[in-house]
């Protein structure tokens, strides 16, 4: 389970932030973010990190 999700733009700008998660899917809506690289960072339960870079 992931317990956080933080989003940030290429220079590392916190863009979106979730905590408590409870369950494998979530939804970011922000209608703002269009045509960039982003950076998701995925904190899970068990103290692993997942990063991953996305372009949206």
């Amino acid at each position: 389970m992931m317990d956080k999700i933080e989003l940030n733009d290429v220079q590392r700008r916190l863009i979106f932030t979730q905590n408590k998660i409870d369950n494998n899917n979530t939804v970011i809506d922000q209608p703002n973010i269009q045509n960039q690289i982003l950076i998701v960072k995925i904190y899970l339960e068990n103290n692993t990190e997942k990063v991953r870079k996305i372009v949206y």
